[in-house]
């Protein structure tokens, strides 16, 4: 299925797909002509590699009910539950130190317009059917970053063209392409509360006695808490500490463009003058 409204320049050798109908080059004023994008069928190993990760999480849950039903069965799980504990101690000082970041996360206010302007410029372009693997933000500058594809034509004018939509959608009101639920900060919180609730199990195993079997269960189940809450949890943390959308103005200063052969990506760095309020 082709992408709607995507070019190319046979001279500069771009690629246009930030859906706009053009009909020269904004470059060079060369005649552009129109692309289709096949979709990117998965590899062997990528569908070899989802297999074995649905059947670990089937076997995961069974293994959960079958704890819970025969709690002092199963010696096994005792490392199981001792990994678990590890991991969550580590979350917990991870989260100890959260705070001091977020206090100048919430102080640093070009930074937080930075960053809803990042996660609107990655939504606008994956509506776009561009893939983005990541993005982050720093005060006055953004960047995303691209996987490889397999033509050589880069991305700057869709990624140009994106962050120019983000900051006139956001200043017209659509404030709520600067929020992303898989932003890091759901993924702090998240895990944060899957830690405190390990962390609460494995007192209760040590010194209250809970049968293994049940503390590696609700380990488990507490691990898939976290994952619910951390998108509504992160959404309120980006709210209140690490995204603003109150800027009077914002200017793109100039886009870099990064090249990465051993990781197979290109960065885009998006260099921003800002005015919040």
């Amino acid at each position: 299925m082709a992408t709607p409204l995507t070019y190319r320049c046979a001279r500069c050798r771009i690629e246009l797909n930030d859906n706009v109908q053009y009909r020269k080059c904004p470059s060079c004023k060369y005649k552009l002509e129109s692309i289709d994008v096949p979709p990117v069928e998965p590899s062997r190993f990528e569908r070899g590699f989802n297999i074995a990760w649905t059947t670990a999480h089937v076997l995961v849950w069974v293994q959960v009910a079958l704890s819970l039903l025969m709690p002092t069965s199963f010696r096994y799980v005792i490392v199981a539950t001792l990994a678990i504990q590890l991991f969550a101690l580590r979350s917990l000082v991870i989260a100890a130190l959260s705070p001091a970041a977020l206090v100048r996360s919430a102080r640093d206010l070009p930074g937080r317009v930075a960053h809803g302007l990042e996660h609107a410029t990655i939504a606008i372009l994956r509506a776009q059917g561009i893939a983005v693997s990541e993005g982050q933000s720093r005060s006055n500058s953004f960047f995303v970053v691209l996987p490889e594809e397999p033509r050589p034509f880069e991305r700057r004018y869709a990624v140009e063209a994106a962050a120019r939509a983000a900051i006139e959608r956001i200043k017209s009101g659509e404030t709520e392409l600067a929020y992303a639920p898989t932003c890091g900060t759901s993924r702090v919180l998240g895990r944060a509360v899957a830690a405190l609730l390990i962390a609460g199990l494995g007192i209760a195993w040590w010194f209250l006695g809970v049968p293994h079997g049940i503390v590696f269960a609700l380990s488990v189940i507490a691990i898939a808490v976290g994952r619910l809450v951390a998108a509504p949890l992160g959404l309120l943390g980006q709210r209140l500490w690490t995204v603003s959308t109150a800027f009077s103005g914002a200017r793109i200063v100039a886009i870099t463009r990064h090249v990465h052969d051993k990781l197979r990506q290109t960065r885009f760095e998006v260099a921003l003058e800002l005015a919040p309020t």
